[in-house]
């Protein structure tokens, strides 16, 4: 892992970021499975970014397969 990327990790983990350090970005990732919903409209788009990516839980679902004709 880059350097940078390293100190940005350790520091948001130890919950002692700064809004400086995550300025002027061009994309933000949105967690919003954590309170145990699967779908979500992010709201509020940090300019000057272009997108928000939302993700929401995870769950194990059946998936039908081969569903060619006999």
């Amino acid at each position: 892992m880059p350097r940078r990327l390293q100190d940005l990790t350790e520091r948001a983990r130890s919950a002692i970021l700064d809004a400086r350090d995550v300025q002027n970005g061009t994309f933000t990732i949105s967690n919003h499975g954590v309170s145990g919903s699967l779908v979500a409209t992010p709201i509020v788009i940090n300019q000057p970014q272009s997108a928000i990516l939302g993700v929401g839980r995870l769950e194990r679902r059946v998936v039908a397969e081969g569903g060619g004709k006999r």
